[in-house]
């Protein structure tokens, strides 16, 4: 439940934040649209989009989110402990998915090699601008941190 110094709102934002409380935990995931359809008809989307960007609810609506992640990461591997009857890779996945997203920013910078080897087609395999390797070259880098 968002909690604020009734100062910090007018009065228009205040029955904002009651109408976004009521709605509990659906809120966090509502879009300014979806929250308009719910609340008064003088609370329009942008309206609910400026609320949404205003610092204290953003915090709050992050706060939220990342702690019911690593509440449902909690419960996946509490269910994987107790039933062990599931073999799904989707879980898996999930696990780890959520595991990189409560690690933090995961950003990366820089350019992306995407490493793959089709074989060439005959007529491929005629041009003079085709080499065919036989061993892999990034294994046999020095300092490439690959072995």
């Amino acid at each position: 439940m968002l909690e604020f110094e009734l100062g910090e709102f007018d009065i228009k934002e205040k029955r904002m934040l009651e109408t976004f409380n009521d709605l509990g935990e659906a809120a966090l995931s509502m879009s300014h649209y979806e929250l308009a359809s719910q609340s008064h008809l003088e609370d329009t989307a942008e309206d609910w989009k400026q609320f949404l960007a205003k610092s204290e609810v953003a915090d709050y609506i992050k706060a939220e989110m990342e702690l019911m992640q690593k509440i449902k990461l909690n419960k996946l591997i509490s269910k994987l402990g107790k039933d062990n009857t599931d073999k799904s890779v989707g879980i898996a996945n999930i696990i780890k998915v959520l595991t990189d997203m409560n690690k933090g920013s995961t950003k990366k910078e820089g350019p992306i090699f995407i490493y793959t080897y089709i074989k060439p087609n005959a007529a491929e395999m005629q041009a003079p601008n085709v080499r065919v390797l036989e061993d892999d070259p990034f294994l046999e880098a020095e300092g490439n941190g690959i072995k």
